[in-house]
């Protein structure tokens, strides 16, 4: 039987170089198959975590575990756990190396040692995913800022690591191209996927996530389900986070009697004119 949680920190601590700490005794457990975000203002923790899930940070302190299992730092361990969980970077730039669009995102598929074929029926199909199929043969270094952000995503997705994290996925990309993504991360996980993303749409994360995790100076301040935190208006002014447009409108249409004080809480603006 597989385990419940596929990703789990136990009391976790990073300390920096310069003595600094990323993260301060954290501990949470991340359930196999939900769509998860991480929430934070800048200097959280969020991306310090992160680089902690798939071992390209060792913690001073505590444990990280995949499937039940703690993470060794031997490099044959390491290998082996990056193939099942993927990270798409909030640096585009720091992601990309090869010269083109089609040797970016074939080159995971290629170090899986995969036969050509198979590397590049996981190439086109993440490149029509993404949106991105008419940049096959495009030099990286030509590419805009948003492009470059989804040449990585498919990336990681030719992959197929049962884990993926976005950091700031949605950054710098105009308005259709986010909602493409978020239909993308939706479509992952109805594959099967265990998809984790932090980002600073707030509107986004309350109507995308299955659960919540508030971090804060290195710590978790809170988790739960969305309406549970972002009904919560002291741990958002402790997080420094503001309320989704949708609850807000929802507050005031109580406030005023225009709708029940029983009414279900919204996720999203369907929801929401149901109520009205």
């Amino acid at each position: 039987m597989l385990d419940k949680y596929i990703l789990e920190t136990e009391d976790l601590e990073f300390q920096y170089p310069d003595g600094t700490y990323g993260l301060k005794g954290l501990s949470i457990r991340i359930e196999q198959g939900k769509k998860i975000a991480v929430l934070g203002g800048n200097g959280a923790g969020k991306s310090t975590l992160f680089l902690h899930f798939n071992g390209i940070y060792q913690p001073t302190k505590g444990k990280v575990k995949y499937e039940g299992k703690e993470l060794t730092y031997k490099r044959s361990s390491l290998v082996e756990l990056r193939k099942n969980i993927g990270i798409v970077f909030q640096d585009a730039d720091s992601q990309l190396f090869s010269a083109s669009v089609f040797q970016e995102i074939s080159f995971g598929p290629m170090n899986l040692k995969l036969d050509l074929f198979e590397v590049q029926k996981r190439v086109e199909k993440v490149m029509n995913e993404t949106g991105i199929i008419f940049l096959k043969d495009k030099p990286t270094h030509f590419l805009s800022y948003g492009q470059k952000k989804r040449v990585c995503i498919a990336g990681i997705l030719a992959m197929e690591p049962k884990v993926i994290i976005f950091d700031e996925p949605t950054d710098s990309l105009d308005p259709k191209h986010t909602q493409q993504m978020m239909n993308l991360f939706d479509e992952l996980n109805k594959q099967g996927k265990t998809v984790i993303l932090s980002t600073h749409d707030i509107d986004k994360a309350y109507s995308w996530a299955d659960y919540i995790f508030i971090l804060k100076d290195g710590k978790l301040l809170k988790e739960g389900p969305p309406q549970e935190i972002f009904l919560d208006s002291n741990l958002l002014e402790k997080s420094d986070l503001q309320k989704p447009w949708v609850i807000e409108v929802y507050e005031q249409l109580k406030d005023k009697g225009l709708i029940g004080k029983n009414a279900k809480v919204p996720r999203n603006k369907e929801e929401l004119f149901q109520l009205i």
